[in-house]
């Protein structure tokens, strides 16, 4: 699955990345969503969660979308990074 191979990412980062952080986010986003119900705020809070919600929703289809065309572009830090070892290998 890893488009560049030379790349290691230990399993610490892996996990932090890819469950610690959007779990946090969630239970975060509950506990807050859970507040504001109980302090009667919803109202002006609503709003914002339905925007928030929508813009997560729109860029899940969107990325999704573009995946399926294959017209996802190499990230640029990667870029850079081979980059930076090609002219690396000229100098030598």
């Amino acid at each position: 699955m890893q488009k560049h191979k030379e790349f290691k990412f230990s399993v610490i980062r892996k996990l932090i990345s890819g469950l610690v952080v959007p779990i946090a986010g969630v239970a975060f986003f509950i506990y807050t969503f859970y507040e504001g119900i109980i302090g009667d705020l919803v109202q002006p809070y609503f709003t914002a969660v339905i925007v928030g919600f929508s813009a997560i929703l729109f860029a899940l289809v969107y990325t999704l979308l573009k995946r399926y065309k294959g017209e996802i572009g190499e990230s640029t830090i990667i870029y850079y990074i081979l980059e930076n070892k090609e002219g690396e290998i000229k100098e030598s």
